[in-house]
């Protein structure tokens, strides 16, 4: 049945993503319960630039938006704050945290722009000044990602509420990125085989 072809495809693929078990011992939610009405937000490491950071005055407002939890990607932490939790790289890898929240918050970078694409994650994106590939980097997510801008003068005073309440009714993305490179190169390099069997 191709219906139930396209589910056990989907799910296979995406295995790595629902690894509750290993989530959960390492005390990270997993969306269950009353946290299925919560939104999980990963903030980009690129958040912390020089001379950029959030006092903990600042962090104070991040604690009061309610019915969100935010996740840092190490060595970018706030100690104190219930609501804002470091994820160590090398216990997750940041695609997989990627795949786990609702959103992700970050200056714009190729790879955190790639794994938004690629598991479809909004983008609540800042301003990234000194980088030359910043307006192709910004046209890229007009084009392709659902998104809200947050002023850099916003994000740093930790007045994230108004670009979080944006995200529900920003508008999809006009063109999206075709999907399955990893399914393509699985059938090339098996037709490759196939060829060199037949070969021999």
């Amino acid at each position: 049945d191709g219906d139930a072809e396209k589910a056990w495809n989907y799910l296979w693929q995406r295995q790595h993503q629902m690894d509750y078990a290993r989530w959960r011992r390492r005390g990270i939610p997993i969306g269950s319960g009353m946290a299925e009405a919560a939104c999980k937000l990963i903030v980009g490491a690129r958040l912390k630039g020089p001379g950029m950071h959030w006092r903990f005055a600042n962090g104070i407002r991040v604690a009061a938006i309610r019915a969100t939890d935010f996740f840092t990607v190490r060595p970018l932490e706030w100690t104190g704050i219930p609501n804002i939790h470091a994820v160590d790289r090398a216990e997750f890898p940041f695609s997989d945290i990627v795949a786990t929240v609702d959103a992700v918050l970050s200056k714009p970078g190729f790879g955190i722009l790639a794994d938004c694409a690629a598991n479809d994650k909004p983008l609540v994106y800042a301003d990234r000044d000194n980088f030359a590939e910043y307006p192709v980097l910004e046209r890229a997510i007009k084009l392709h990602l659902r998104h809200v801008h947050i002023p850099a003068a916003s994000l740093y005073a930790g007045n994230l509420r108004p670009s979080l309440d944006a995200l529900p009714s920003a508008p999809p993305p006009k063109s999206l990125l075709p999907l399955g490179g990893d399914t393509a190169a699985a059938r090339h390099i098996l037709g490759l085989a196939r060829a060199e069997s037949d070969f021999r």
